[in-house]
């Protein structure tokens, strides 16, 4: 709310928050309380029209605390790989977010619950060229999360392949 807020008045700047999660009320509330003109949220999307949702930004959020910084993989960041999209994402160093985007340079990395760094990382990562982000994204959902990949791993792994 603070990051859509210091953009509110200075940039063209769109927040979209898409989803029914359990902080949504109280993100709602806060956007509202700041009379914020830049953030709008929609409600969960359907299966058909994701692949139009992660299209429409130009860049993803994936944002992470750090005291969840190894618990899960944020199940969105595979829907923004396939679809080549770009994201900044908050991670601890070492956890296992940070490798995988580290590794496969799939975004740009920042530290988690840091307002400042994450405007000044929006502001920056929209100046740049993307598409070497987009390309290694969409590559690495193909080649390590696709189908073919994931069955290929497994079979190799019981032994079925030499």
């Amino acid at each position: 709310i603070s990051v859509a807020k210091y953009f509110d008045e200075k940039t063209d700047f769109k927040f979209l928050i898409v989803g029914n999660g359990g902080g949504r009320k109280k993100l709602e509330h806060l956007g509202e309380e700041a009379r914020l003109t830049n953030l709008k949220f929609f409600p969960l999307q359907s299966y058909e029209n994701l692949p139009a949702l992660l299209a429409t930004p130009d860049i993803h959020l994936v944002l992470q605390k750090k005291s969840a910084s190894d618990l899960v993989m944020p199940s969105k960041l595979v829907s923004i790989l396939a679809s080549g999209g770009v994201s900044i994402v908050t991670a601890v160093e070492g956890s296992s977010l940070y490798r995988l985007v580290k590794e496969s340079k799939t975004g740009i990395l920042i530290e988690p619950e840091n307002t400042y760094l994450l405007i000044e990382s929006i502001e920056e990562t929209l100046k740049q060229d993307l598409l070497e982000y987009r390309k290694n994204a969409r590559q690495y959902a193909v080649t390590v999360l696709g189908k073919e990949a994931i069955m290929k791993n497994w079979e190799t792994q019981l032994g079925i392949l030499t």
